[in-house]
């Protein structure tokens, strides 16, 4: 593990951008006989690891090379920023559209929009597809770069609007 988290600082992943997401140690034991004897125990080190999108793949391959035996998975999400103005954005839209449905309604009525009783808001951000690398075998999976290609993620909003009416 501490070559893998070496390699990774030194092509200048924050320190703080690795974080050990979990750590098992269970035993190994051969049921071949009549009896089952204990062959040793297996740890298990997980990192998570965030970088830009488009460093994914070298972070793959730098982890791997440095000896990492597996790679469970890779997800692509925004940053907090980026994902507040974009909720910032689909809110408005959302508010927007309600007013103009309310307005509507209330004009077939005969009536018009007085005001805002109640808002009730909602939504998330959702990272789409994950694309999964996982390798057993390290050597097979350093022959070649890592190459990944991001799918979309979205951002939605949603408002329940209570409007006054007169």
């Amino acid at each position: 593990m501490a070559a893998v988290r070496a390699a990774l600082t030194d092509a200048g992943v924050a320190e703080d951008a690795i974080q050990t997401t979990g750590f098992n140690i269970y035993p190994e034991y051969d049921y071949s006989g009549q009896e089952r004897e204990l062959l040793g125990y297996r740890a298990a080190h997980t990192l998570r690891v965030e970088v830009a999108p488009d460093r994914a793949g070298e972070v793959i391959d730098l982890a791997v090379g440095a000896g990492a035996s597996e790679i469970r998975g890779v997800a692509f999400t925004l940053t907090d920023e980026k994902r507040a103005e974009l909720r910032e954005e689909a809110l408005t839209r959302a508010v927007d559209s309600a007013k103009a449905d309310a307005d509507a309604v209330a004009s077939a009525s005969g009536l018009t929009v007085a005001g805002v009783h109640t808002a009730t808001v909602g939504g998330s951000a959702s990272p789409g597809p994950y694309p999964v690398a996982y390798a057993e075998d390290a050597a097979r999976a350093s022959s070649g770069s890592t190459e990944l290609s991001p799918g979309p993620v979205t951002v939605s909003a949603t408002v329940q609007m209570v409007y006054e009416a007169e």
